[in-house]
């Protein structure tokens, strides 16, 4: 996975950093593209990095009552701008998040506040907006 992580480069091809993923690992999931090709014509991908794996002697109730505290710590983070988008993946219990931040501390910060956290596998995929977007210029 390439990402923007230097937004301060001068040049646009600087700042650019490549993170090596083993998808063999627990929550790495991939899939294609399709009617998108990268550069050279070579086929582009996605990649989900997210799990939340519960040990099978969780108390149920208390484990309902962590789902309500995660979702309400969610929902509020979204309210105020930092979690930009939340998506489900689908067939397994994890997600795909966006996340408005200004640093990996931040972040980290943000991500251990949550209720799950200690049952969640993360992997964090720094991106940055591409110049080529519409909305870049905005």
């Amino acid at each position: 996975v390439y990402a923007k992580t230097d937004p301060g480069a001068k040049d646009p091809h600087e700042g650019i950093t490549a993170f090596m993923i083993d998808t063999s690992e627990p929550g790495i999931t991939t899939g294609d593209l399709h009617g998108k090709l990268g550069v050279r014509a070579g086929s582009t991908g996605w990649v989900n990095c997210s799990e939340v794996r519960v040990p099978h002697d969780v108390d149920p109730h208390r484990f309902e009552a962590l789902k309500a505290e995660e979702k309400a710590r969610a929902q509020l983070l979204q309210r105020d701008g930092r979690w930009r988008h939340l998506w489900r993946v689908a067939g397994c219990y994890a997600n795909v998040s966006v996340f408005d931040v200004t640093d990996h501390d931040e972040l980290h910060t943000l991500l251990s506040t949550l209720p799950l956290f200690p049952y969640m596998e993360i992997v964090v995929t720094p991106l940055a907006r591409h110049p080529s977007a519409l909305d870049a210029a905005t």
